[in-house]
């Protein structure tokens, strides 16, 4: 059975929004004040309750995260087991952000655990994706030129459409430094391919 909130201010901020087409837009200063205020005993009694986690406004809100990340894995160990929604902000000692969309965020049933409310770890900012290499990379003409001294004899076209499609086969595989990894991949072809 699922619970009302109490007269909580951002509940019904977020119910507004997410009932409204097109989507209604407060006043920052508005939703500043309402991260800001002291909450009363009641709303952070609610919020810290099991009677949180069967409202209504939570089960959506849950649902949008994990429907709206387009990894589906934990973003502290990449899992993709267990996945649960984890307040960055605990939402013992931060009630306000307790429906706050950006406070967020997947984690791993044992990350969540080992994260508790002991943290308030951001793994989103935390964690930096490397980029892929797109296939169709062009590196600068130093990186180019430096290249050209490891395989003199290479063609410049052909080395770039040679390693363009070993990216393309590879294309899964993500690339920190893209530069770095061409370099390293004539490296390789010189060594194997001499001419």
């Amino acid at each position: 059975m699922n619970q009302a909130a109490p007269n909580f201010k951002f509940v019904e901020y977020l119910r507004a929004v997410r009932l409204s087409q097109p989507r209604i837009k407060f006043e920052a200063k508005e939703l500043k004040f309402e991260l800001l205020r002291r909450v009363t005993q009641a709303e952070r009694d609610w919020v810290v309750s099991d009677r949180f986690l069967k409202s209504d406004v939570w089960i959506r809100l849950r649902y949008d995260v994990r429907e709206a990340d387009e990894d589906g894995c934990c973003k502290a160990c990449g899992s993709a087991r267990k996945l649960n929604v984890d307040h960055k902000y605990n939402r013992r000692d931060f009630p306000q952000r307790a429906l706050l969309r950006s406070n967020l965020q997947l984690l791993c049933a044992e990350c969540n655990k080992g994260k508790g409310n002991r943290y308030n770890t951001d793994w989103e900012k935390r964690r930096r994706r490397p980029q892929a290499t797109a296939p169709d990379y062009t590196p600068p003409d130093a990186i180019m030129a430096e290249a050209l001294k490891i395989a003199p004899h290479w063609n410049p076209g052909e080395l770039l459409t040679a390693y363009r499609r070993f990216r393309a086969r590879k294309s899964g595989e993500a690339v920190r430094y893209p530069d770095k990894a061409f370099i390293g991949w004539v490296k390789k072809c010189a060594k194997d391919h001499p001419r």
